[in-house]
């Protein structure tokens, strides 16, 4: 079974794009619309579209001509579907009017013609019993815009031959899109389902004042390299959508969506995203919007100690004395100081080298930077002090417990912990009003992310005086007001990976599947498994073994990684992870 020509139902922005691009990869194109203006309209399109494409350089005048020859505009349904090998519906989302098409097409096409359906909804299987042969009836999602946009999700039902997804798949890899294939049905799909797991998230922790939308944005694009954040998302969508998506749950659910108060206050005041010029942003004033602003506070931080030498404690330091802070690196071991000594020379020679600091500048900061071995002469007169060391309480709690006795009683201490909130420390620090944690993402002196977390216990000036401190540093900070276990990144976040994994441990789609549909379909730099190849999924597995440990209930994709760790395949350190790298 092979596609060599299509007729797409219906002439609306989607369905004319998809055929314009079947078209332009050489393919016969079919667009079909029952009123005649439509399909006009289409004519006029394409042939601006096309001139436009020679204007940029995008298409010489012989690949528009070849083009033309492929590309018809019809508005006679039986000459529209003559001869063609696959028929795409992309008509309004109303399951009526879609059923009553499917019924048409089902008695005037063979039985071995491929129906597929662009719904961005409704699986293919809600139309089984209305097709004839419905082997070959699956879902062939576009993603708008489809001439621009990559990613299609091909989704075969329990009712679909195996030839005709792969028919779907094989056409959209032709037409040079980067299509996934799901073996399974599934509300949402596949981009839908994962991003949601994602968006409900970041809705629920704005919905309950740990953050700020912004806040949220932030997160998502400096610390895992998405594009846009999903409320900056929302603003280019329109939050007049996502409202009446939210209105129409709460009627069938009766269950009030998290934000959907902010949502209707949005609304009502006419802040609909970026076509009302103000949703989440200002978009009259973006780049006033979009600032990064000093908290006012009276506490300041001019100097810092950093305990702990290893790569991400040196590298905290360094991006502090580059940035204008005093910033002394304590740790107890004298190959560890020697280490990081030599490091920092190293460091910032290459700086010069690369024209990324001035001599000048290298002086000046070899002036700020220092090295100890003695925790007092390190950390004494300093206004904060974070620690870096192993991901141990005990250890951290003993790091607190010195700290406390050696600094005074109004500096700040800061944990620089991945997973454990100040909380957990308050027992081992004297007036744990000035404890809290401030996150950097490794590397350090590289990424731009820093995640400030208040407890209960923090003074809002301390929360204040660190957020400004990152700030200072070149960082994109977050204050989150409240403490949540995994802080803000990678609680959003893991509401997208452990649905990932559930799709990829139920056998619906395999882990490229899902990196394709965040790659392509959300404009992630990397999607989730291709991140952990990079950072080792060492650290993921460790989390899901304590998860079993703890509940008793083995986690999604638990065997999958163990089976791959045995064998060796610990991510591109090791030459194969989900990916080969050889």
């Amino acid at each position: 079974m092979e596609i060599k020509s299509i007729c797409v139902i219906g002439g609306g922005r989607m369905g004319r794009q998809i055929a314009l691009d079947a078209a332009i990869h050489g393919f016969k194109a079919v667009v079909y619309d029952l009123k005649q203006e439509v399909c006009d309209d289409v004519v006029s399109w394409a042939e601006e579209y096309l001139a436009g494409r020679i204007a940029k350089g995008r298409m010489t005048e012989e690949q528009v001509a070849k083009t033309k020859s492929l590309f018809f505009v019809e508005s006679d349904l039986q000459k529209a579907v003559a001869d063609v090998d696959c028929v795409v519906e992309a008509i309004v989302e109303i399951e009526d009017v879609k059923r009553n098409l499917f019924r048409q097409l089902s008695d005037i096409l063979p039985e071995d013609t491929i129906i597929a359906t662009n719904s961005s909804a409704m699986v293919s299987s809600k139309f089984a019993g209305d097709v004839k042969n419905p082997a070959r009836l699956c879902n062939m999602h576009y993603y708008n815009p489809a001439l621009v946009m990559k990613f299609v999700e091909v989704v075969q039902g329990a009712h679909t031959a195996e030839a005709t997804a792969k028919a779907c798949y094989d056409f959209c890899i032709a037409c040079g899109k980067k299509p996934a294939w799901m073996r399974k049905e599934l509300a949402g799909f596949l981009g839908n389902y994962v991003y949601g797991g994602l968006s409900s998230r970041a809705k629920w922790v704005v919905h309950h004042g740990y953050c700020s939308p912004q806040d949220v944005d932030i997160a998502l694009e400096e610390g895992r390299g998405a594009k846009m954040g999903p409320f900056r998302t929302n603003d280019l969508t329109g939050i007049d959508l996502s409202y009446d998506m939210m209105t129409a749950a709460y009627k069938r659910t009766g269950e009030k969506p998290d934000m959907y108060d902010i949502y209707g206050d949005m609304v009502s005041k006419g802040y609909l995203g970026r076509k009302s010029g103000r949703g989440f942003y200002d978009y009259t004033n973006p780049e006033e919007n979009n600032a990064l602003k000093p908290i006012k506070t009276d506490r300041k931080i001019e100097s810092i100690c950093v305990v702990g030498g290893g790569r991400m404690g040196r590298q905290i330091a360094m991006n502090a004395a580059i940035s204008g802070f005093k910033a002394a690196v304590y740790d107890v071991a004298e190959e560890a100081c020697a280490d990081v000594e030599k490091w920092a020379e190293e460091y910032l020679a290459e700086r010069i080298t690369k024209g990324r600091l001035t001599e000048e500048q290298v002086a000046a900061t070899k002036a700020r930077f220092s090295v100890e071995r003695d925790l007092k002469k390190a950390a004494a007169d300093k206004d904060l002090a974070i620690e870096a060391v192993a991901e141990d309480f005990e250890i951290k709690s003993k790091v607190m417990k010195n700290l406390s006795e050696i600094m005074a009683e109004d500096a700040i201490i800061a944990t620089n912990s991945s997973a454990m909130v100040s909380s957990k420390f308050v027992d081992a620090v004297k007036n744990p009003s000035r404890l809290c944690n401030v996150h950097y993402y490794f590397p350090a002196l590289v990424m731009k992310f820093v995640e400030v977390v208040q407890g209960e216990h923090t003074a809002e000036d301390v929360g204040a005086a660190c957020y400004n401190f990152c700030l200072a540093c070149g960082k994109k900070p977050v204050l989150m007001k409240k403490e949540l276990a995994g802080f803000l990144c990678n609680y959003v976040y893991g509401g997208l990976l452990q649905r990932a994994r559930y799709l990829v441990e139920n056998g619906y789609c395999t882990p490229q599947d899902v990196d394709t549909a965040m790659e392509y379909g959300f404009n992630y730099k990397m999607g989730p498994f291709r991140t952990q190849d990079i950072a080792g999924f060492h650290v993921t597995y460790a989390i899901l073994k304590k998860q079993y440990e703890e509940t008793g209930k083995k986690p999604d994709m638990y065997d999958y990684y163990t089976k791959m760790i045995a064998e060796g395949r610990l991510g591109k350190a090791s030459g194969k992870g989900f990916y080969d790298y050889t």
